[in-house]
């Protein structure tokens, strides 16, 4: 750890003149990951000839409010008892790159609390970093729905999903017609940093039509989309349940007035859909 205070002390006192001899890049400043996959951060730096390991020291770091060792190796030692508890276990260096000036950082199932700013510091004939951003999204791939009936020709449609970061949601009838205005939009987080995103379209007076939720997260310049059904039929004793088998649906936690297409029998006029598409 002295080592690591010492080569911190050079950064911030004499970086100007090491950078003349010693430059650190890094091939690209932004890397974007999706949650719960792996993703790999990449800085270069000189080597000339044989590297010598045990001259080589390299610092991953991650600049939170506290700064957080990410990973450590001092003079060609690996220090893992430095390591924040956030990165335990989901670490590595390809140090078989190291040969060939390359500092490739691995993070294996990426939390959102990964995202944010990294150092890649090198020690080796000088000493520089470059500082480099990973964002992490969760996209909305699954649309929880329900379709109820509250009255006389009155009907709640209701999508759910969940991801990160938070989604606009819009609404559209089967001409297009932007329905947006008319609907309810709640936004919560839990413990995970995920956003639960439920919109509610409550309409009147139509029968044999279908509606679009599209959940648009700006951000990362993605859509989903999923389609609701309203099938009633002329006879009262009627009832009609749409499922295609081969889409995976979720649907929201079940109450008195929510039927499941899966159940024998339903006891009102309530008709589902169903169909996820992403665009």
């Amino acid at each position: 750890m002295m080592e690591k205070l010492l080569l911190l002390h050079i950064f911030l006192f004499r970086w100007h003149s090491l950078n003349a001899l010693f430059t650190v890049e890094a091939p690209r400043s932004l890397y974007t990951a999706e949650l719960g996959s792996n993703v790999t951060m990449e800085c270069i730096f000189p080597v000339d000839g044989k590297l010598k390991f045990k001259d080589l020291s390299v610092i991953w770091e991650k600049k939170d409010e506290v700064r957080k060792d990410v990973y450590l190796l001092l003079k060609g030692k690996e220090d893992s008892g430095g390591q924040h508890s956030d990165f335990q276990g989901r670490i590595k260096l390809l140090k078989e790159n190291l040969d060939f000036g390359q500092s490739l950082l691995q993070i294996s199932n990426v939390k959102l609390g990964d995202a944010g700013l990294y150092h890649c510091l090198i020690e080796y004939e000088g000493a520089d970093y470059k500082t480099i951003n990973l964002k992490v999204q969760a996209p909305y791939r699954t649309i929880a729905q329900e379709v109820v009936r509250t009255g006389d020709k009155e009907w709640k449609l209701t999508c759910q999903s969940e991801g990160y970061p938070k989604a606009e949601v819009m609404w559209q009838n089967e001409e297009y017609q932007d329905l947006t205005d008319k609907a309810n939009t709640s936004y919560e987080t839990g413990s995970d940093q995920l956003y639960r995103v439920t919109s509610i379209l409550t309409i009147k007076n139509r029968t044999c039509e279908n509606f679009r939720c599209i959940f648009w997260n700006k951000e990362i310049q993605e859509n989903t989309s999923a389609t609701l059904y309203i099938l009633a039929r002329a006879s009262k004793d009627s009832r009609t349940c749409m499922a295609k088998p081969s889409i995976n649906i979720t649907k929201l936690s079940r109450n008195k007035d929510a039927h499941d297409c899966r159940g024998p029998s339903f006891e009102d006029e309530e008709l589902k859909y169903i169909q996820i598409e992403k665009t």
